[in-house]
């Protein structure tokens, strides 16, 4: 598997920082404390965060419904050829769902006062 730099699967994600504090405040195990209420954006990079992982890890054989819904990715659109000779172009999925992760990323730290909104428009991100 190929994926070149700015991803947040080898590390070098746009908001990296910020996503590995976030980290910090995810339970390593199970739903986010609060997560209808304070916590809903910090869910929802949990569950990102989970199927973002299995793009990368499992080729998104394990999270078709998750992928779809927070990356609106069908896996079967990234991948060519048939049998033992079937290639999954993870590049063109990193390019699809890493400013995804970017957007749900920086409402996350907004929700939980890692930075205030002014910065994330510093950011040039529009979050809605």
């Amino acid at each position: 598997m190929l994926v070149s730099g700015n991803s947040y699967w080898d590390g070098t994600g746009k908001y990296q920082m910020l996503y590995d504090a976030l980290n910090g405040l995810i339970p390593i195990e199970g739903k986010c404390q609060h997560s209808r209420s304070k916590n809903k954006k910090l869910e929802k990079l949990r569950t990102a965060g989970n199927a973002y992982y299995d793009i990368f890890n499992n080729g998104g054989m394990n999270r078709a419904a998750e992928i779809g819904y927070h990356f609106g990715v069908r896996m079967s659109h990234y991948r060519s050829g048939s049998g033992r000779h079937q290639r999954t172009h993870f590049d063109r999925i990193a390019a699809k769902v890493d400013p995804i992760m970017d957007k749900i990323i920086l409402e996350a730290a907004i929700e939980q006062g890692v930075i205030d909104a002014t910065s994330a428009a510093s950011l040039e991100v529009i979050v809605n």
